[in-house]
């Protein structure tokens, strides 16, 4: 999809790919939580200074990521990550939001 290649391109979804082959390389694998042949990984990573969760669905005999999400809320073996702080409008917008991005080859 080059949806996912586009939301690339916007500042506020973007997730640098050294951090998501960081995430692949480091990151807690565990099965994709919907049953395929992929793998799940899980890690924390910062933008703009704040903490976030992410988690990368990957396909290794492809070399593809089929999704991303990053967010403060609990995925896969990480708890979720409370808010410090009064919140600015873009973190309150991200609060009722999370970012996922489908299928992506490096």
């Amino acid at each position: 999809s080059n949806r996912a290649l586009e939301h690339m391109g916007e500042s506020g979804r973007q997730v640098p790919i050294q951090t998501l082959q960081d995430a692949i390389r480091y990151g807690e694998a565990m099965p994709d939580p919907r049953g395929s042949n992929t793998t799940m990984y899980y890690t924390t990573m910062y933008k703009n200074g704040k903490m976030y969760n992410l988690e990368v669905l990957y396909d290794e005999i492809s070399n593809t990521v089929y999704h991303f999400e990053y967010a403060r809320k609990a995925m896969g073996n990480l708890p979720a990550i409370p808010k410090q702080g009064r919140r600015s409008d873009e973190e309150a917008w991200q609060k009722k939001s999370s970012y996922t991005i489908w299928l992506m080859e490096f």
